[in-house]
């Protein structure tokens, strides 16, 4: 993976790190950290594509292996670098860039007891593509993964110039 998702995944992997070497005194409220066994629940997203890539961006770090409550859930804007034309399943491409990233929602531990902060989603690149048909899926949010070219990775929605996605990642550190 590159780009925002290998930075997303590399802070939950640190939080499970930092959930791990918490305190096992059971007066320490640390310990409640380590009981909410933080997973990222997923990316869902918005744009308006009418020959550039115009949107936002929102994840959601949650509870129960990312089965539970959402503790924190950070929503930023995402904007064409640069359109592409190397993905060969795809209507279209881009490269993108996060900007203004901001805390939408947080319970519980929320984002600050979390670690998180949204400097980690600032100025983040990675390439977007929609497709049809891609590997026997249809209508599919297609992600470039480095050299190893454009993948689909799940549902999404072209009602044009409307582009929407759910991007169910269920990704937790145990």
């Amino acid at each position: 993976m590159t780009g925002q998702h290998t930075a997303v995944l590399g802070l939950l992997l640190t939080l499970g790190t930092r959930c791990d070497s918490q305190s096992n005194d059971p007066g320490d409220e640390t310990t409640q950290a380590e009981e909410l066994h933080v997973g990222l629940r997923h990316f869902t997203g918005l744009a308006t594509i009418d020959g550039a890539y115009t949107g936002w961006e929102a994840f959601a770090f949650t509870s129960e292996q990312g089965q539970g409550q959402d503790l924190c859930q950070i929503r930023y804007q995402m904007v064409d670098t640069a359109p592409r034309s190397d993905c060969p399943d795809c209507l279209w491409a881009f490269d993108l860039a996060s900007s203004a990233a901001g805390i939408e929602e947080e319970s519980g531990a929320g984002c600050v007891g979390l670690g998180v902060t949204t400097d980690t989603f600032e100025g983040l690149h990675y390439s977007y593509g929609y497709a049809e048909v891609s590997g026997g899926y249809e209508q599919v949010l297609m992600y470039q993964v480095g050299d190893y070219g454009w993948y689909p990775v799940c549902y999404a929605t072209w009602d044009e110039p409307r582009f929407q996605y759910d991007w169910e990642m269920e990704l937790y550190y145990y």
